[in-house]
């Protein structure tokens, strides 16, 4: 598609909290109510209430994806943990979410993070999987009345790659004098999975 705005990436603003819940809720509704029931999804969804992204953006890095105005897509990074990586599902499967969480290991590795870790939904494990996390530990949580949210605690050891200069591989460039970081005029590589907790 020849006339198609390429994503921005960038970090998150006071003024995205309410369209970024949007976007998650959205993304839990179709990719997390087919394989949980509803008190997980109420779950995911109160994790990722407006006042905890607030708190990740103060604690860490939230990042969003962006395209012509539209947020297609986030991930967080609080110390060591990547977490609350979501792609609007109709933008999924087109290397969003691998560049995505190619820029977050990039700048956990940047701050001096050697293993990163974070935990694993039922929709997103092979995703993961695919970026080289090691399933460490399964783990379930009892919400009352027989539901049940399983989910994996998972880690990868993040070796040193040229931070910022791997992004670019990864579909990223830096332009000169920009805050946000945009995607390339390559696609970047298919992803397998979906959403994350």
């Amino acid at each position: 598609m020849s006339g198609a705005t390429q994503p921005d990436i960038r970090r998150l603003r006071d003024t995205d909290i309410a369209s970024l819940r949007r976007l998650i809720c959205d993304t839990i509704n179709v990719d997390y109510a087919p394989v949980y029931p509803p008190r997980a999804v109420d779950f995911f969804k109160d994790f990722h209430a407006e006042p905890k992204i607030t708190e990740r953006g103060r604690l860490g890095t939230v990042l969003l994806v962006e395209q012509a105005g539209d947020l297609i897509a986030t991930g967080s990074l609080v110390d060591d943990e990547i977490f609350a990586v979501f792609v609007r599902p109709d933008h999924q499967r087109a290397g969003l979410g691998r560049a995505l969480m190619k820029e977050l290991e990039d700048r956990a590795r940047a701050s001096g993070v050697t293993e990163s870790v974070l935990s694993v939904s039922l929709p997103s494990r092979r995703f993961y999987e695919a970026m080289g996390y090691e399933i460490v530990q399964a783990c379930s949580r009892d919400l009352g009345e027989g539901q049940r949210l399983d989910f994996w605690k998972a880690r990868k050891r993040l070796l040193p790659e040229g931070g910022l200069k791997a992004a670019a591989g990864a579909g990223f460039a830096q332009p000169a004098g920009e805050v946000g970081l945009q995607f390339g005029a390559q696609p970047p590589p298919r992803m397998s999975g979906r959403a994350a907790l």
